[in-house]
């Protein structure tokens, strides 16, 4: 072998990894790629990426990330709006947001979405389940509401006398004004 000359393996080697470390990006690893563009999204089949997005979806709610979760199943739908799979998004985004353990969503949340997903017909392949968590969500909101801390009964009532005094003033100035007006009209005008 000639001095300062790589054998050709090597060589191949080496731009080998130059060739994958540029494809995986600065990060050195890509997840999820970034989103196609509209063209690339047009070729691309509704049913296969949904066989990926799901799943991806699915575990990182049961990691707890829901909002990992909730961005692939909507930057789903905005690729595929008219897609089947598009209306599924609704339904599993409504199940993620009942999730106890997710802590940023809301049952009103869950409701909105459970509503998208039925709104969109009998035919879905989920509506008997949407149906049962669209009346749970409605039930844990009432509960939540139910829970939610009520003034005290001197609290109510200092806040009712607060009203009933304003309501007197607001009469007394009435009065005042009316009483005025009535010694205008009585007195002569020259």
């Amino acid at each position: 072998m000639t001095p300062g000359r790589r054998p050709a393996a090597t060589a191949g080697a080496t731009l080998l990894t130059v060739l994958t470390l540029a494809a995986l990006g600065p990060a050195g690893c890509v997840r999820h790629p970034a989103r196609p563009t509209p063209a690339a999204a047009a070729a691309m089949d509704p049913r296969t990426t949904w066989v990926r997005t799901l799943p991806d979806a699915q575990r990182a709610a049961a990691d707890g990330r829901y909002d990992e979760a909730d961005r692939l199943l909507a930057g789903f739908a905005q690729l595929f709006p008219r897609s089947q799979q598009a209306g599924e998004v609704h339904y599993w985004r409504a199940l993620f947001k009942l999730d106890p353990a997710n802590k940023d969503a809301t049952p009103q949340q869950a409701v909105a979405s459970l509503d998208a997903y039925l709104a969109l017909g009998d035919a879905q392949p989920h509506r008997s389940e949407a149906l049962v968590l669209r009346r749970t969500a409605a039930h844990m909101r009432i509960l939540a509401d139910s829970a939610a801390p009520r003034p005290s009964t001197a609290e109510r009532d200092k806040a009712r006398e607060e009203e009933m005094q304003k309501l007197r003033d607001d009469l007394a100035k009435a009065q005042e004004e009316l009483e005025r007006i009535r010694k205008r009209l009585a007195s002569p005008k020259p």
